[in-house]
């Protein structure tokens, strides 16, 4: 979309989602009421261009302790921004996990929020969904790409806090319904390998050479 507002004829525009790995990143078995409590991750750089505080003043605004959440992430940290809300959002923080730490991150949560404000790919959309996680991100992430079905995950506007309250609330209130969409977006990441991606290249190129 941003090539196609830049001038560049549509019908010039292939897009070929990058691959997961099933075998590395195994659906979750066990999935809980999570309108009892709700455990919500967020995986990467702790900065705002991820769209941290959108996520942090989503969950403060819900009022509610049936709310666990989880940041996880290496790389650069944006201390003021975590301490900013350490008063108002009980939160536990995470750095750097080994693989198999990950994996097991994956299955002891229920949902993943992503709500960056600038992705080139996002590839941990596709490792959360792989596992059997929903997952609430933004447009300008690979999540239009990803939720084959729109059952998969949830897409919400850059920097609304409300939308993603709205959706977190949703997800709390609907019986069974992470487990649904949990299921639904490890059955769509299991159509996303990485044998397909290298085809589309392949092709690509076959095809405009």
């Amino acid at each position: 979309k941003t090539l196609v507002d830049s001038g560049v004829d549509s019908d010039k525009i292939s897009v070929l989602p990058y691959g997961v790995d099933a075998a590395r990143f195994p659906q979750k078995v066990n999935y809980s009421d999570c309108r009892r409590k709700l455990k919500l991750l967020f995986l990467g750089q702790m900065v705002q261009r991820k769209g941290l505080s959108y996520l942090l003043k989503a969950v403060r605004a819900l009022h509610t302790d049936n709310i666990e959440l989880t940041i996880v992430g290496r790389g650069r940290i944006d201390e003021h921004l975590l301490k900013e809300y350490a008063a108002f959002v009980d939160f536990k923080i995470i750095r750097g996990l080994s693989h198999e730490d990950l994996v097991k991150c994956f299955h002891d949560h229920d949902v993943m929020v992503l709500p960056s404000l600038v992705e080139g790919f996002g590839h941990v959309i596709l490792e959360a969904m792989s596992a059997g996680l929903p997952v609430i991100c933004t447009k300008n992430t690979a999540g239009p790409d990803l939720f084959v079905t729109g059952d998969e995950g949830i897409v919400v506007p850059i920097r609304d806090s409300e939308a993603i309250s709205t959706c977190i609330e949703g997800l709390m209130r609907g019986k069974g319904k992470v487990e649904f969409m949990g299921r639904q977006a490890a059955f769509a990441a299991r159509d996303f390998t990485w044998e397909r991606h290298c085809d589309g290249v392949r092709q690509f190129y076959l095809a405009n050479s």
